[in-house]
Parts: structure tokens; C-alpha cells; sequence
């Protein structure tokens, strides 16, 4: 649902904040919109898949593996990849989805009053910021005016892309998202609430109790819905 105008002092907020459950709602918006096959004679964009999902893992969820060496979950984290997985099997069988991870240190969250350990866990959310919006735009670069993104994160992730989503302003190609615990989600978000998985639009990580409106897991959402502005559209 594209908003008309939004007033300058709202416009931090912007997409949704779901449990993977609620991802299949995705479908519905897909056939709205016919994702189906790209075609065109573009050769980058012909590289592209009718979906780029772009996803930023969570607090601790990019460790490399010590015996494999390599970051598990393609390193966006299980909520996000299984988020990603929802999409895709929901998708129409002809379409195709490429799965794109926001490469940051997705630090883990100190544990203590350490001030070294926690300037390092901010920094990583910098850092992640600026990694979801560098890949934002290099996927329209490289897949073009046509592609269609769909965003997701998770914890820090969800903080990072946020962010990244605050720096670029409204972006065409971003048809719908996903940000799960974000720890930037304000209680004046220009937000709809979820009753039916347990959230509601005036509470959220930001100004409540640990534990309080906030839910991650298959079985409901974290915080609450979000309805970005101008093409954002919310998935809930």
C-alpha cells in the first residue's frame, strides 16, 4: 500500500518485522505483482533471478565454522534462511530467487558492561549498514531497473538493513521485506500491529522489557509490522 506523502518526522521507520511463518503472505504480493519469468534482452539483468532476496543474519550468526571454514546458512543465519526458504517455496514454479547475504562481522552481543566489547558490537552495525546498502545497490546495478529485491534481517541484521533502508529513501526495485527483532523499531514507527501472532504496534525492542513485544521464531512474530513509504508495501 503506497502512501501518498509521509511527514519528514516519520520517516525512519520502514518495512516489516514477521516471523518466517508469515513469509507466505509473500505469495499473494508476488502474483500480484506476476513475478514470473524476467526475460528482456539485457544482459546483466538476464544474470539476475525474478527475485534477488537480500538477507543480513543476526547476532552471532556469521561465526565461520572451525571444521569447514565456512559460514553456515549462506551466511544470513537460520531465521533469515529460513525465511528465504518460506519465499522460495512459495513462489510461483516458474519464477526464479537468488539468495544475496549482507556480508558483515554480525558480532555477537557482549556480554557484561565491557565498553571495548560493546563499541566493537556498534561498530558492526555500522558496518552491517553499510554493507546492506552497498549490496542494495549493487544488486540494481547489476540486475537493473526492473529487478525486484526483497529484503530481510534478523536481530542486528534487522538493524543493519533498517538503516540501509533509512540512507536510500524510497527504492523502486524493494517490493516488500522482512525485519525480524528489530532493535531500531521505535514506538511512534508508522506501524500495524500483528494480534493474531501476539504484537501490536505500541510496543517493540526499543522502549519496552526484555521479553515484552518482542517474539522471534516460527511460532510468531518479533515486534510489529511496518508499512515503509512511497513503494515499500508492508507483507503483513
Amino acid at each position: 500500500m503506497p502512501h501518498s506523502s509521509f511527514p519528514p518526522h516519520k520517516r525512519r521507520p520502514w518495512l516489516t518485522a514477521a516471523a518466517a511463518v508469515v513469509l507466505v503472505v509473500v505469495l499473494a504480493l508476488a502474483l500480484v505483482m506476476g513475478i514470473g519469468g524476467r526475460g528482456g534482452s539485457d544482459g546483466a539483468a538476464s544474470t539476475c533471478a525474478d527475485v534477488e532476496f537480500l538477507g543480513a543474519a543476526g547476532s552471532g550468526q556469521r561465526e565461520v565454522d572451525a571444521e569447514t571454514d565456512l559460514i553456515g546458512d549462506d551466511g544470513v543465519g537460520s531465521i533469515v534462511a529460513d525465511t528465504y526458504r518460506n519465499f522460495r517455496d512459495d513462489l510461483a514454479e516458474d519464477a526464479t530467487v537468488n539468495l544475496r547475504a549482507v556480508e558483515y562481522p554480525a558480532r555477537a552481543v557482549p556480554q557484561g558492561a565491557d565498553r571495548q566489547a560493546w563499541s566493537e558490537f556498534l561498530a558492526s552495525v555500522s558496518e552491517g549498514a553499510d554493507a546492506a546498502k552497498r549490496l542494495i545497490t549493487d544488486t540494481i546495478g547489476e540486475c537493473g531497473e526492473d529487478a525486484t529485491i526483497v529484503v530481510a534481517g534478523y536481530s542486528q541484521g534487522a538493524m543493519a538493513m533498517h538503516r540501509a533502508l533509512e540512507a536510500l529513501g524510497p527504492t523502486g526495485q524493494i517490493v516488500a521485506g522482512v525485519l525480524i527483532g528489530d532493535g531500531d523499531k521505535m514506538a511512534d514507527d508508522n506501524v500495524r500491529g500483528l494480534p493474531e501472532y501476539g504484537t501490536v504496534s505500541s510496543e517493540g525492542i526499543a522502549q519496552v522489557a526484555k521479553g515484552v513485544g518482542i517474539r522471534s521464531g516460527g511460532d510468531g512474530c518479533a515486534a510489529a509490522g511496518g508499512v515503509g513509504v512511497g513503494h515499500y508495501r508492508c507483507l503483513c
